[in-house]
């Protein structure tokens, strides 16, 4: 079973934020931020938040449209989550650029215990913080 944190964080935008706020803190303590690089994180953590999605289609609303249409549909979210994803990628690489070689190390570590795309996931959003997937370390949800 997911972690409480987790469960709640995956619907109430609130604890997703205060997750992130806890992650992003922690990175920072962790990167040494000096003051000189201090617009660059803050440009950094504010590119990498959370964006809430747009609504999510009804299920009613889907099963009303043709299958062309529902292809359509799902390809323009497919667009709008792929261009969501190539902005939060150009700022962590923006971000990362403006590191020294030692915060780069520490940045690599900690991305790369977060998984693939920010430990989230499954693909979704990257950046530290994420909000799908579960915990370091977890076991793959058994398949129904």
């Amino acid at each position: 079973a997911p972690a409480k944190h987790e469960r709640m964080s995956r619907h109430d935008p609130a604890k997703m934020q205060e997750f992130q706020a806890k992650r992003l803190a922690a990175l920072k303590e962790k990167l040494k931020i000096t003051p000189a690089q201090e617009t660059a994180w803050t440009t950094f953590a504010s590119g990498i938040q959370m964006q809430p999605h747009g609504p999510r289609p009804e299920r009613g609303e889907m099963e009303k449209l043709t299958t062309p249409q529902r292809l359509d549909k799902m390809r323009d979210m497919r667009a709008q989550h792929t261009a969501a994803a190539e902005k939060r990628d150009a700022t962590v690489k923006t971000f990362y650029a403006a590191l020294s070689p030692e915060q780069q190390k520490t940045f690599d570590a900690e991305h790369a215990r977060m998984g693939p795309r920010g430990g989230r996931h499954g693909g979704h959003h990257g950046g530290p913080g994420g909000e799908h997937g579960g915990p370091r370390g977890s076991a793959p949800r058994p398949a129904n």
